[in-house]
């Protein structure tokens, strides 16, 4: 069972260079959420455009839900050496619609606030599930996909349901998501053989790489932090963040059978 995004690759294309651009015409730009998304965005945009002036909306700070470490002081003390980075910890009233975001706007807190913008992105990674079209009983109240274990879906036995719709307590990332196909594709032999036994899906181990910027990064792994902005640990975990992203990347241009030169 897949249903994630109804969008296909090539809006996802024209989509991102539409955000290439606005990010290229305005020198205001606020992101509302404070979570790896928007971490990363930030640092990258610094990086490329470091007259713009940056900020970032969240009532809980930057990585506020990350638990690994000291991702969160490590964050915000990389972003506040900066002098064009903001934090705002707020919550924001003004939401962009269906775009994703919003030019030339006066941004409203919940607490009353308002400030002036160039451009306001939507980087909060709010999640709608794409279920509409599934039994009701099958979803929970947020519209994600119940599942056991095994990654079944309800009282099917031969249904499976991975990836970001899948109501599991781990973070909705590719690699998990791939995990997820793992253990259906074995799940899937073994109902065929009328197997019980069949493999239970676990949470990933904690590890997490942050990129801030071309240069710098914070990465958990396996209970061992590196982190800063010039010591052997930030150049280790920006180092190791490209790699990840490189063959991430590689895997899904070969399975969507595209040509790099598309983007």
């Amino acid at each position: 069972m897949d249903t994630g995004d109804s969008e296909d690759t090539n809006t996802r294309i024209e989509q991102f260079q539409e955000f290439k651009e606005l990010i290229e015409k305005h020198d205001i730009i606020t992101l509302i959420g404070g979570g790896i998304v928007s971490v990363e965005l930030a640092s990258e945009i610094h990086n490329t455009y470091p007259e713009k002036t940056i900020n970032i909306m969240s009532s809980s700070g930057l990585l506020g839900k990350v638990g690994f470490g000291n991702f969160r002081s490590k964050a915000e003390a990389y972003m506040r050496r900066n002098s064009n980075f903001n934090i705002v910890y707020e919550r924001s009233k003004t939401i962009p619609g269906g775009k994703g975001y919003l030019e030339n706007v006066h941004v409203e807190t919940e607490t009353g606030i308002t400030f002036f913008t160039d451009l306001l992105l939507d980087t909060s990674g709010r999640l709608i599930p794409n279920s509409e079209a599934l039994d009701p009983q099958l979803v929970n109240d947020r519209g994600f996909v119940r599942v056991n274990n095994a990654l079944q879906v309800g009282s099917y036995h031969h249904i499976f349901s991975g990836g970001d719709v899948a109501d599991t307590p781990c973070r909705k990332t590719a690699s998990d998501a791939k995990s997820h196909a793992v253990i259906i594709s074995e799940n899937i032999k073994l109902v065929d053989k009328n197997s019980e036994n069949l493999h239970g899906y676990k949470e990933s181990e904690d590890t997490l790489v942050v990129s801030l910027g071309r240069n710098s990064g914070l990465s958990y792994l396996s209970g061992s932090e590196y982190m800063g902005s010039s010591d052997r640990g930030s150049r280790f975990s920006s180092y190791l963040k490209k790699m990840v992203e490189r063959l991430m990347v590689s895997h899904y241009w070969l399975a969507l059978k595209m040509e790099k030169s598309k983007l």
